[in-house]
Order: structure tokens, then sequence, then C-alpha cells
């Protein structure tokens, strides 16, 4: 049986390869897997099929430690950005096939602005399918509280920007007091989206029993492929939709975000969002004094109306009662006329009355009758007055005014 060996084989297909890729060439694949080790980055690349995301083919990339630097020093931090899982990449590679480690491929350039593009096409079918909905600016309807202090955070605890914030908020130099609770997210990468909104209905689930004020989704400055996670359509949407007031604070300058657009308030840094609510703190505590230095002048004034009503008062009481007193003093001497003149009517009438009854009481007296020539015949000390009581024989005692007689019943 006619055979060859596998070293034989493989030789084969490496002079193959060098045969038919002599010169580099440009690629467009997916990084699913990267690592770093000794100074060099290992790549898993990867293509999907466009209609059942299934992958069609994978291949394994390298750059090594020399070309990195290179790389390096052209792009700088926008490196770091591309070199990260789930991010399609335009690299310009030299294909190698070794006997032992099979075909490989070195990295010696990367087209940042294809993954730029790729980001500004996707951000771009964000807003147009937002916009399509009508739920790209609903956030702005919402109503923000004058007083926000119970505020739910979504970054990462170890991030720049979280800390920047949290610090600004709790050394601000009016002494407000903000209730921050942290979500914790990545804020970048493959896994961020999912993490992001998962968050939100988690603090949407929590705000059912304890409202939250604001919800803040913040992170540091960073590249724009760093901030591609915030232009992702499903995020947005979740966004766009969410019942409570969102400040965004991404971290960059220039680059407008769709999350930035779809939010309810956009500040350009995490201190700036800080600076926000302790400015909005600060213009409730200014429009709390000039309300109460008008409620001070008005009750003021009140006050001053009110005295002088009371002083007005006082004055026509004074008056009312002078007049009123005058009044009664001159009744009560007209009474006291009138009831001295009723009594010496009263008393001269009760002379007369007087007299006369003393006239009839004396004229009534047994002895001033008894002058006028009428006696008083006793029986037994007892007044006679019936002829029927007295009896033959009875001794009877006869009163005259100047002395007694008795006497004895003959005939009756």
């Amino acid at each position: 049986m006619q055979h060859i060996s596998l070293f034989e084989l493989n030789e084969y297909l490496r002079r193959v390869v060098a045969l038919n890729f002599p010169e580099s060439l440009w690629i467009r694949a997916e990084i699913s897997q990267l690592n770093q080790r000794k100074g060099h980055v290992f790549i898993d690349l990867i293509e999907k099929d466009e209609i059942g995301n299934d992958v069609i083919a994978k291949s394994s990339a390298v750059i090594w430690m020399r070309n990195l630097r290179i790389l390096l020093q052209k792009y700088g931090k926008s490196l770091e950005s591309i070199l990260q899982e789930g991010i399609e990449v335009m690299l310009k590679v030299s294909v190698n096939y070794d006997e032992r480690y099979g075909m490989s491929l070195s990295v010696e350039d990367i087209d940042l602005t294809f993954t730029l593009g790729k980001f500004a096409i996707l951000r771009q079918k964000t807003l147009e399918y937002l916009e399509k909905k009508k739920i790209l600016t609903l956030q702005k309807k919402l109503q923000l509280p004058y007083l926000i202090q119970r505020i739910a955070v979504i970054s990462s605890s170890s991030a720049a920007g979280w800390i920047d914030f949290y610090e600004h908020l709790k050394k601000n130099q009016y002494g407000y007091t903000f209730n921050l609770q942290l979500f914790e997210t990545s804020v970048q990468g493959q896994f961020a989206v999912d993490e992001i909104k998962h968050q939100l209905k988690k603090i949407k689930i929590l705000s059912e029993q304890k409202p939250y004020d604001a919800v803040v989704i913040i992170r540091g400055g960073g590249s724009k492929i760093d901030l591609a996670v915030f232009d992702d359509q499903s995020l947005n949407e979740a966004v766009a939709l969410f019942p409570i007031p969102i400040l965004a604070g991404i971290g960059h300058e220039i680059d407008q975000s769709v999350l930035d657009i779809t939010a309810h308030a956009s500040l350009k840094t995490p201190t700036a969002v800080a600076d926000f609510l302790i400015s909005r703190h600060l213009h409730l505590e200014s429009r709390l004094v000039d309300f109460s230095n008008f409620l001070f002048q008005k009750n003021k004034e009140k006050i001053n109306d009110w005295q002088h009503q009371l002083n007005s008062f006082e004055n026509q009481l004074q008056s009312t009662v002078r007049l009123r007193f005058a009044r009664e003093k001159q009744n009560l001497e007209y009474k006291k006329i009138a009831l001295n003149q009723l009594l010496d009517f009263k008393i001269n009438a009760f002379h007369h009355t007087f007299d006369f009854l003393e006239k009839r009481i004396q004229n009534a007296n047994p002895e001033q009758i008894m002058k006028k020539g009428f006696s008083i015949t006793l029986k037994n000390g007892q007044l006679l007055k019936d002829k029927n009581d007295l009896q033959e024989g009875d001794e009877i005692e006869t009163v005259f005014s100047n002395g007694k007689v008795k006497s004895v019943v003959i005939d009756c």
C-alpha cells in the first residue's frame, strides 16, 4: 500500500501555503477568545453565518511581542479596545504552516476604521429602531424629583468613574447626603449589555417596594469601541422604557452614545453627574430659602396689618367704652334720681298708710270705744257675745271705761 508520513503531508501543506500566500493579506473575523502569555497575544478567530449565527470558520492567530509593541505605539489605548472578545476586526496577517503546530496567522496590523465603521452602522440602526418605535425620547417625559436622595448606581466598583462619583458626592461642600446603592456590572466587553439590563430589572423590582428617585449609569473615559456597549439596541430599548429617570455619565467629552440620547439626562463625566445632583439640591435649598424669606416678609406684613387693625380696634373700643360709660353713668344718675323720688313717694305713702292704720287702731281700742258709752260683758273672763250663752243665776262682769261691775242674771 502506497503511503506517506504525517510529517511529509504537513511539509507538503507548508509548501502549498507558502506558495499560495507569499504575502500578507487582510482578513475579516470575530475575536472569540483572547489571552496574553509571555508578552504575546493569542487569539481565536471565528466567522459566523449571517443567517443562522453558526460558526462556519475558525482559526488561531498570534500577535508576537515585537509586533505588539509596534501596534501599541501606533494605536495606543485604542488597540486594547479593539482586542476584546466579541469584536469584529479587520486584521493584516501572514499565513504560516508548521509541520508540528499546523496553520497559524501572524497578525501584522489592524484596521481600526473597519471596527469603528461597524459600530457606527450599529449605532445608526439602533437610533432608527428606537425612532421607529417612538420610544427614543420617552425618558425625557419622566419627572425628575426636586429632591434626589435615593439613587441606584450601575457601574463597576473598581471603575475610576464610580470612585470619583462617590467621593464627589460624599465630600460636597454643602454637606448634602445621598443614599447610594451600587449595582455591580462590567461597563465594557461582551457581557456588559446583559449585566446592565439584568441590574435594571433588579432595580425595577426593588423600586416597587421602596422607589428610587433616579438611576445613574456611569463609567470613566474610554475609546469609541469601549463606549460601543452604550449603542446596543436592546440596552437602549430597556433604558427608554424604564419607569425611573436615568442619568448617564459615561465619561466622554466629544462623542455621544445612543444612551446619552435615550437617557433622561446626559452629563459628560461621572463627576458632572455628581455636580448635577448637588446643584439640584442647592437650587432646591435656594428656592426654599427664597420661599421662606417670602413667607417671613408676607407674615411680617400681615402682622403689621393686624397690628394696625388691632390698634384701630383698640382706639375704637376705648372711645366706645368711654361713650358707653358716660351714657351708663348718665342713665345711672337718672335712675338714682328716679329711685330717690320713688323712695320718697313710697315712704310718704307708707307714712300716710301708717297714720291711717294708727288712727284705725286707736279707734278700735276698746278703751276708746267704751269712752263713747260702750261696755264689755264678760262671763268667766270670756267675752260674752251671745245672749243665749246666759242662764239665770250666772254671774257676769261688765267693764266700763272707768271701772268694772259684777252682776247676777235674774231673768234671761
